[in-house]
């Protein structure tokens, strides 16, 4: 299975990232440096030129089981290669388009129709999802609703201060409701057992029901809830979060030293207060703080969000995010001073695999990269392997089944599984191919076979 990823700008890289290690990939884009980076990190065939280029597109031998990937900058070149890839042969289409335009009512659907496109997403809007639901769960550096929105994939940094370090998993459990997925460390990642002790540096990820976040808040302290927020530099994603902001009936400080900016931020949002200059100014972001609880960074720099972001935490804010780029970033333990590091990469793969596996209800999420594994969720049909079977025989080292949905229920530590349920799994990279063989999943094609022997 071949995957054309046009345009290798933050978001290709992200999707070449991830995609690389389960699909045949095909990189297109007219600079020859990045072009450069990407084969000299990852596996993959590169072919330089635009992809909106009929004799490039011909060069990338596209058939029926290629998909197609328009993630350039420009709306117009991604859409103009979807509808192309179509006339030489690809199955399935995906376009970024970032103008709001495009998803309106009166345009999103011919647009599809006649530009051939299976699935078109923003990223700005991507990383406005992100910001929200970091702003619902301002302890967590990620947070991801499953199983129809009756859990929570919740990512949680530890500091010395926490009350779970020197606390067994079993006991975490115990006293909080949520099942540990994932613990990661600076140097490795496993997925953790009932005896395993956490760390005054270590993060993990859990999923906890719905109705025992009340009792998960309860434990990080929330009674400052975050109303004043100071946004710091002005780039896409602003605009395209303030209007949710308002709506939620927050308090928007914007500091940014673009004059065009805070014009169109004002024109959009008029009750926003604006403060021209250097968001990394040291001086000028002190003054900015005063009665801020929480930052934003969303300039169009990684190094200047992520400094500003460790500036405003050294001046007392409590509650910092950083927007990137880097994926490499991404991680929570790579930077102290950002709670949360905001990159739409993730949850993008997450809705592009629903569309390269033709499967709504079957979904891969990568955790801080899928290096690091995966959340699956998927749906157990008849002639699957895992109907009728055991839970016990779903557990490894490498992969372990959390949790089955069933008949609207959440149900942990379930004894067996039944056609119809979905199940909550998560899963080492290595250990997906397993799923992928017993739940009838579409294959995310490796290019060697993963060792592993299937369960008895």
């Amino acid at each position: 299975m071949k995957v054309l990823i046009c345009g290798v700008g933050s978001i290709g890289s992200s999707l070449i990232h991830y995609l690389s290690l389960y699909y045949e990939i095909v990189a297109i884009d007219q600079d020859a440096s990045a072009l450069d980076r990407i084969s000299s990190a990852y596996d993959v065939q590169t072919i330089r030129g635009s992809a909106s280029d009929p004799r490039i597109l011909e060069q990338a031998d596209l058939n029926k089981h290629s998909y197609v990937l328009g993630v350039t900058q420009w709306d117009e070149v991604n859409l103009v290669t979807c509808h192309l890839s179509h006339l030489f042969g690809a199955v399935t289409t995906v376009a970024r388009l970032e103008n709001k335009a495009y998803f309106q009512d009166t345009f999103s659907e011919p647009l599809s129709k006649y530009f051939e496109l299976n699935y078109s997403f923003s990223s700005h809007q991507v990383s406005t999802s992100c910001i929200l639901a970091s702003l619902d769960y301002p302890y967590c550096f990620d947070a991801l609703p499953i199983l129809n929105g009756a859990a929570m994939v919740l990512g949680i940094q530890m500091t010395p201060s926490h009350p779970w370090v020197g606390k067994t998993v079993a006991d975490i459990e115990r006293s909080s409701g949520m099942r540990l997925i994932r613990i990661m460390t600076h140097h490795t990642h496993w997925i953790p057992n009932s005896t395993d002790v956490l760390g005054a540096n270590d993060a993990v990820y859990g999923v906890v029901a719905v109705t025992d976040i009340p009792q998960l808040n309860a434990l990080h302290d929330l009674s400052d809830q975050k109303k004043a927020i100071l946004c710091l530099g002005a780039s896409p994603i602003l605009f395209s979060f303030l209007p949710y902001a308002l709506d939620r009936g927050l308090r928007i400080t914007l500091l940014s030293d673009n004059e065009d900016d805070l014009l169109a931020a004002s024109q959009q949002c008029p009750g926003i207060q604006l403060i021209q200059g250097a968001y990394n100014d040291p001086k000028l972001l002190k003054t900015a703080l005063k009665h801020q609880d929480t930052v934003i960074s969303m300039g169009p720099s990684d190094e200047h969000n992520i400094l500003a972001s460790v500036m405003a935490h050294s001046y007392g804010i409590k509650h910092t995010m950083a927007c990137i780029e880097n994926l490499h970033c991404l991680s929570p333990l790579c930077v102290r001073g950002v709670n949360q590091m905001i990159h739409s990469g993730p949850r993008i793969v997450m809705e592009i695999l629903k569309k390269i596996t033709q499967q709504e209800d079957a979904w891969v999420y990568p955790l801080q990269g899928m290096a690091t594994g995966m959340v699956i969720q998927a749906y157990v049909r008849p002639e699957s392997k895992m109907a009728g079977t055991l839970c016990q025989d779903w557990q490894e080292d490498r992969w372990r089944i959390v949790a089955l949905y069933r008949n609207d229920t959440l149900i942990w530590n379930p004894e067996t599984i039944a056609a119809g349920d979905h199940i909550l799994a998560t899963a080492l990279p290595e250990g997906y191919e397993v799923f992928e063989h017993a739940l009838v999943m579409p294959s995310l094609k490796t290019k060697a076979a993963c060792p592993h022997s299937d369960p008895e």
